[in-house]
């Protein structure tokens, strides 16, 4: 069989329609949420962008990566079994009234604050793991790491296995897999192979990049951006160039 011509989804289409953009402003919208108020709730899963951020995913100018997807799932209280980009939004909703789920909704809460009933709580742990903030290269020493340093608190069940810490997305060079200020996962090496996305420190800036090995030209590697609107970045000297870390995509 054909997947290809037989599959109802096709990628291009859908980006080229905006289909999970416009999917995540339906059900914001639905939910009486804003913009902010969604970017408040994921700081709770240890996702942590800007409403800017949020509006380039809802106008198609970058994606949530699969991460950041799953926390979305959470914060607008999905069911894990439904279809993102389906007309309808729940059962609850399809069966319902705005107000009447307003209603259920208070009702629930006022059976819980009244210890009529406890929800049951998820026994999941949490982790505090460092979180490295890229600086301003103007502003580090020669020689300091261009990073500033803090910790944030991760659900066990969104932390990738192998973690050693987190960073903040210093720019836009790897859109649309991430973007400036995005939360990513990763773990500590100094070697990578080819097509790695990895974390480095060149010429006292930090990168995150696609590691490429060229076998042709005066450059032996090559941090490849995917944005096609970025520059990639040739490495001139391997010895001006620090592998610090795997991104854990």
């Amino acid at each position: 069989m054909d997947h290809e011509n037989n599959s109802s989804f096709q990628i291009d289409e859908a980006r080229k329609q905006n289909l999970i953009g416009k999917r995540i402003a339906e059900i914001r919208k639905a939910r009486k949420m804003t913009q902010s108020d969604v970017c408040k709730a994921l700081e709770h899963y240890g996702i942590s962008i800007q409403p800017a951020a949020l509006s380039r995913w809802e106008n198609g100018v970058t994606e949530p990566n699969a991460i950041q997807f799953l926390a979305l799932y959470r914060v607008f209280e999905l069911n894990p079994k439904f279809r993102f980009l389906e007309d309808d939004i729940g059962p609850l909703e399809r069966e319902l009234s705005e107000d009447e789920v307003r209603n259920v909704r208070e009702f629930r809460d006022y059976l819980e604050e009244n210890k009529v009933f406890e929800p049951v709580r998820e026994n999941i742990r949490s982790f505090r793991i460092p979180l490295l903030i890229p600086s301003d290269p103007r502003s580090v020493p020669e020689g300091m790491a261009p990073y500033t340093y803090s910790h944030i608190t991760v659900r066990e069940t969104d932390l990738p296995y192998g973690t050693d810490f987190a960073l903040r997305v210093p720019d836009n060079c790897m859109t649309p897999y991430m973007s400036s200020g995005d939360i990513i996962f990763c773990s500590y090496t100094n070697r990578l192979v080819p097509n790695d996305v990895g974390v480095f420190i060149y010429k006292n800036n930090l990168y995150v990049r696609t590691y490429y090995i060229c076998t042709e030209g005066a450059f032996p590697v090559v941090l490849y951006a995917s944005n096609p609107r970025a520059a990639s970045l040739p490495v001139d000297r391997l010895s001006n160039l620090t592998i610090m870390a795997r991104v854990l995509l």
